[in-house]
């Protein structure tokens, strides 16, 4: 046998080895949030930067006004950083059937050098809207967990994008 073929190792307990291991060889980092908070963001905003790389200044107003308070303006500085200096972005959608309409509930998942990101799809009076939050890894799939949840309970004709 070719001892150059395999190399076993022992690891740490499972969440490190998941951080130190896992993530790294699959391509992702993990890093800490370093703020708390959620943002409301306009629903079209992420879909414009990715079709049209817009300038995000131009959002900078209607951002103020949607969150009216001191820590969004914080927030809304971290993503513009991290959506310019972007490595990749993920969605999952979920479409579902349900009082004779189709519905979506959806997430995008951003990936830059300063900070992961997630973009959660809400509905405020029949308006669309991401409500953004710096995550690590383990937030990152919490947040996929609980679209899958909200979509599953109590609904027929599920459709993943």
């Amino acid at each position: 046998m070719n001892n150059n073929l395999y190399r076993l190792q022992q690891h740490d307990e499972p969440r490190v080895s998941i951080k130190n291991v896992i993530f790294p060889r699959a391509g992702l980092d993990h890093k800490q949030a370093s703020k708390s908070g959620t943002l409301t963001l306009p629903g079209t905003l992420i879909n414009e930067w990715l079709n049209n790389n817009s300038n995000l200044n131009v959002f900078d107003e209607i951002v103020s006004t949607i969150n009216n308070n001191i820590q969004s303006s914080g927030l809304w500085k971290d993503l513009k950083k991290s959506l310019n200096r972007t490595e990749r972005v993920n969605r999952m959608m979920m479409y579902y059937f349900i009082d004779n309409n189709w519905r979506v509930e959806g997430v995008y998942s951003l990936f830059s050098p300063s900070n992961n990101w997630t973009l959660r799809m809400t509905e405020r009076n029949n308006k669309e809207y991401l409500q953004a939050k710096q995550v690590d890894l383990f937030g990152l799939t919490k947040e996929y967990g609980a679209v899958l949840e909200r979509t599953l309970k109590d609904k027929n004709h599920i459709i993943l994008n």
